[in-house]
């Protein structure tokens, strides 16, 4: 038996190479409620040491059930009037919160982009009440949140919701740009642009970007890259 299941693993990775080089495709980074895997297929060199590579952040999939949840609970109060209103305690699926609880909020407003023209905005947000899904921002954490836009222009509501959950289960493609001469770092879109156009920003040492940068341009350059300190 051992050896029948042996010479069907060697058949499987002789006939289809692809699934024994997956790992020498995709590098994974763990993030809280999240993991970011680069694909080193969309690497695109600029000059040496320089160049861009496309990854996708996916939310593990507890979380990826919360936001799914919240997001039907939100389609809720897209009918419901301006305000705040208390959040319902199923909402609360990855245990007992660890972060204060706070409102579901529903807002309206009026915008002019062009002169004569006035659209309607309305959007349904909730503040997640936990540490793992904690954002930071210069220094600071702050509560990661769920939102709905019900309204925008022209746009039904059905177009908005299924836009926003396609984005929660498909994940959040990025193209990053990383110059591992001289420790830098940024974030350009998906669209073509000139990279040269794109800001960079000088890699802090011991911190989760630093984390991206050497282990991306290790696997790609296959040498230690620069190194800020």
């Amino acid at each position: 038996m051992k050896l029948s299941l042996l010479i069907f693993s060697v058949l499987l990775i002789a006939c289809c190479p692809s699934l024994a080089d997956q790992s020498e495709r995709f590098v994974e980074f763990q993030e809280l409620g999240k993991t970011r895997t680069y694909d080193l297929r969309t690497v695109q060199i600029i000059q040496p040491g320089r160049f861009t590579i496309v990854s996708t952040l996916m939310d593990d999939g507890d979380v990826m059930k919360l936001e799914l949840k919240v997001l039907d609970t939100l389609r809720t109060y897209c009918k419901r009037p301006d305000g705040k209103y208390p959040a319902p305690t199923d909402l609360f699926t990855l245990g007992p919160p660890d972060l204060p609880i706070k409102s579901i909020e529903v807002e309206s407003k009026s915008y002019s982009p062009l002169p004569g023209r006035t659209y309607q905005f309305k959007k349904a947000s909730w503040s997640y009440p936990y540490k793992r899904l904690a954002v930071e921002r210069h220094g600071e954490f702050w509560q990661g949140w769920g939102s709905l836009v019900c309204k925008n222009r022209d746009r039904s509501e059905w177009e908005l919701y299924a836009e926003q959950r396609t984005s929660i289960t498909n994940g959040q493609r990025n193209k990053e740009l990383f110059d591992c001469k001289r420790g830098l770092r940024g974030d350009l879109p998906l669209e073509d642009v000139d990279p040269a156009l794109i800001p960079t920003n000088q890699v802090t040492p011991q911190t989760y970007g630093d984390q991206l940068y050497s282990g991306i341009c290790l696997r790609v350059m296959h040498e230690l890259p620069y190194s800020p300190e």
